[in-house]
């Protein structure tokens, strides 16, 4: 793990400042990066606590901001579900699957966002009430599989009436209530190793770093350009994630 802190490491700083200057999730770019070098289930329990240091405090400071009808009778029940379900499932899935899992799923995303940014006009339509609630479940199992449900919850609450804001911080919630429960479960089941908390208290600063940078750039550089940026690197990193699984 020691050779391999200094991979991680990049991967968070360039994710956690990404994150502040978009608002894109910091995880599912860390990961994307991380897993080209890492086991994904050696990488997942650090995001999933380093996410917790973050989401946490912004829960506490922003929390008039979060719709808790939504969050409380369908999003938090639905993903809890399929976390649950995935977390369970996972000791029993061939670990070669999880990668390629991992990147097929960033994939579609990012090939999507790539999509939408570079059309005029984007008014994402609503999903019927069944597809919204497939696919809360479904972003629970990513979350459970990869800490890293926002791709699929996201496209799930296309077209809601969530302002800006609300959406910002129901989502934030919606991350530290999913990846505490990961992280109690990961502590009882002994995947926590001293290594691991190691590497944590390591990063810890890195993702400090990250996120004052990205807070810097933010009024620095071009939103529209930068996000394009990012889904093309995530576009291209995903492949190259499937290129090693598969070769």
């Amino acid at each position: 793990m020691i050779e391999s802190i200094y991979w991680l490491a990049l991967a968070i700083a360039l994710a956690w400042t990404i994150e502040a200057a978009t608002g894109f999730g910091s995880i599912v770019i860390a990961l994307s990066i991380a897993a080209l070098f890492l086991p994904i289930e050696q990488v997942v329990p650090i995001l999933v606590v380093l996410n917790i240091t973050m989401t946490i405090p912004m829960v506490i400071k922003y929390r008039d901001q979060i719709d808790w009808p939504i969050l409380l009778k369908s999003i938090l029940p639905l993903m809890s579900a399929g976390a649950i379900t995935a977390l369970l499932l996972a000791p029993y899935v061939d670990g070669r699957w999880l990668p390629i899992g991992f990147a097929l799923l960033v994939l579609w995303f990012s090939s999507r966002s790539l999509l939408m940014l570079l059309k005029t006009s984007t008014s994402p339509k609503p999903n019927r009430p069944w597809q919204t609630k497939s696919l809360i479940f479904l972003a629970g199992i990513t979350h459970g599989l990869y800490a890293s449900g926002g791709p699929l919850l996201v496209y799930s609450l296309s077209g809601s009436r969530l302002s800006k804001s609300q959406f910002r911080t129901t989502l934030i919630t919606v991350w530290a209530s999913l990846n505490t429960l990961m992280a109690i479960w990961f502590i009882a089941t002994d995947t926590m190793t001293k290594s691991t908390w190691v590497s944590i208290l390591v990063l810890i600063p890195i993702v400090f770093i990250g996120a004052r940078l990205g807070a810097w750039l933010h009024h620095k550089v071009d939103e529209q350009k930068f996000k394009l940026m990012v889904a093309v690197l995530l576009v291209l990193t995903s492949i190259l994630l499937i290129i090693k699984q598969v070769s």
